[in-house]
């Protein structure tokens, strides 16, 4: 399993902190099996999803949102491996609990 930190959209009132998560297994050579892991992947994939929405339940932190389909994906040139990848996102409020520096013509005393 490998995550990713993909970006984030901030906007007024919400902060959308984006994460690419890929989760692959080795498969035969042949291929035979390559389908099986691939479901394997999209079960574990659900899973970890479904535990981020448990923990997060009630909980006015945030949300967990997975933003696009889950993609399979396989590979034979090098790793062999096969899987599922999706970006996954946690909407939160904005704050806005930073320092905001006044740009009123407020004018700063002389530092001596």
């Amino acid at each position: 399993m490998r995550i990713f930190p993909d970006g984030s959209q901030v906007t007024v009132d919400k902060v959308i902190y984006r994460f690419a998560v890929a989760i692959a297994d080795r498969h035969r050579e042949d291929f035979t099996d390559a389908v099986e892991r691939i479901s394997d992947m999209h079960t574990v994939m659900l899973d970890i999803y479904s535990m981020l929405r448990y923990v997060y339940r009630g909980n006015i932190a945030g949300t967990w949102v997975i933003a696009d389909s889950i993609t399979p994906f396989y590979d034979a040139q090098t790793d062999i491996v096969s899987g599922v990848a999706c970006v996954i996102e946690f909407h939160c409020s904005n704050l806005r609990d930073y320092c905001d520096t006044p740009n009123n013509n407020l004018t700063f005393p002389t530092i001596e």
